[in-house]
């Protein structure tokens, strides 16, 4: 079982470039039928906190054995209380955007949130979000050549769900691969291109 889980908000370029030239033609190509495997697309609307909750709970044959996620992932400033445990959480489609207020805690879905009742044994996961996999210390793509980078963090660090899913006391992931720093546009399409 391929699971992916991809948001796409209407009011959100990013979003739509990942689900719409990323995530589709990977769920709806070729690609199913050559690796033998059952695709699933926890796509848009579908792709919520409660959604992503209910695919790692699974214990049948629908349990993925791949994941792969396509999302915004939750940045804090640097100092910020919840910078190491929520950093790179998934950004769910509960999310009503950037007009309406501060991102509540139950529109992202983070390390906390795999219960240890998930089925995660055996599971290889691919996050594609900005800082999924870890928060370098300093912000080497905000800054101007030949100044200090500002910081990001105190130290560098590794995000927490991947080390939830990989550490579960259910028994752990098998991998994760995820993005350390920001994942840019570039990652989909050439600079320049349609």
């Amino acid at each position: 079982q391929v699971t992916f889980f991809a948001t796409r908000h209407g009011f959100d370029a990013a979003t739509q470039l990942s689900a719409d030239r990323l995530v589709k033609p990977l769920a709806e190509g070729a690609l199913a039928g050559r690796v033998r495997c059952q695709f699933e697309s926890v796509w848009g609307e579908a792709a919520t906190h409660e959604a992503i909750t209910e695919v790692l709970a699974r214990k049948d044959a629908k349990a993925p054995a791949f994941l792969f996620t396509a999302s915004h992932g939750m940045g804090f400033p640097l100092g910020h209380a919840d910078q190491r445990t929520q950093q790179g959480a998934l950004l769910c489609q509960n999310w009503a955007g950037p007009k309406a207020g501060a991102i509540a805690r139950s529109q992202y879905f983070a390390g906390t949130d795999v219960p240890d009742s998930a089925n995660v044994a055996g599971l290889f996961a691919f996050m594609f979000a900005c800082f999924g996999g870890g928060t370098p210390a300093r912000d080497r793509f905000a800054h101007k050549p030949g100044t200090q980078p500002p910081a990001l963090a105190e130290a560098a660090f590794a995000a927490a769900l991947p080390q939830r899913l990989l550490a579960h006391p259910g028994g752990g992931a098998l991998g994760c691969i995820a993005h350390v720093d920001r994942a840019w546009n570039h990652s989909i399409v050439q600079a320049g291109a349609g």
